[in-house]
């Protein structure tokens, strides 16, 4: 349906550009007659009033010519810009996933994993929780064990937030599999887990935009 319309818009604009040109043509022999004359003042007299007429209208058509290039130019441009900045999320986000799979996987002590502990203390706290004194002393020794831990997940949501602030397709699509690729490397639990770690660690003074905890996390609309 979209092709047959946009051929049938270009066939419309193609009619109307074929009026406007013969129109004067048309007018001036109805007005003047259309028998070929032999004398020159008259063919000079009709080649004035051509230039006169058709000045304006090649002006005109040359200007939107120009203008209809800008915009695609722009919007070309615009396009390029979307696809670098998109394909720069991803990479980012495979790269401190992976990161983060290494730090989850080192021993918290012998025979349990960072993950583990993370799981355990935070994946299912609430909000009440996550100010108690006992579990901002766990944020603070995991911290001080695996400092990246902060610093990884942390890193994540300016692309989630950079992301999520463009309406358009592409950037909610890239966002999703963002975090979905997340779930898949993590688990849900991990992810929930790390908010709720980050927002206990900094003790809610920095306002990061939650993506995974149900205690964190706005409320959708």
């Amino acid at each position: 349906m979209r092709k047959l319309w946009a051929m049938i818009r270009r066939g419309w604009w193609g009619a109307a550009l074929v009026l406007v040109l013969e129109a004067p043509i048309l007018v001036y022999r109805h007005v003047f007659g259309g028998e070929l004359s032999t004398n020159h003042t008259r063919w000079s007299e009709m080649g004035s009033a051509m230039s006169g007429i058709y000045g304006p209208i090649l002006t005109a058509l040359t200007l939107f010519v120009l203008i209809r290039q800008v915009l695609l130019q722009q919007a070309t441009n615009k396009h390029m810009y979307d696809q670098a900045y998109l394909q720069t999320a991803r990479t980012d986000s495979d790269f401190y996933l992976e990161q983060l799979v290494h730090v989850l996987d080192e021993h918290y002590e012998p025979g349990t994993a960072t993950r583990s502990v993370l799981d355990h203390w935070f994946a299912r706290a609430t909000v009440e929780d996550l100010a108690n004194g006992r579990l901002l002393q766990t944020a603070q020794t995991l911290n001080d064990r695996f400092p990246r831990l902060q610093a990884i997940w942390g890193a994540l949501y300016p692309i989630y937030s950079g992301l999520s602030v463009n309406d358009e397709t592409s950037y909610k699509l890239q966002l999703i599999s963002c975090k979905q690729k997340a779930i898949v490397m993590l688990s849900y639990p991990t992810c929930a887990a790390l908010d709720n770690y980050l927002h206990c660690l900094t003790q809610g003074r920095i306002r990061y935009a939650y993506q995974f905890s149900p205690a964190l996390s706005p409320p959708s609309s």
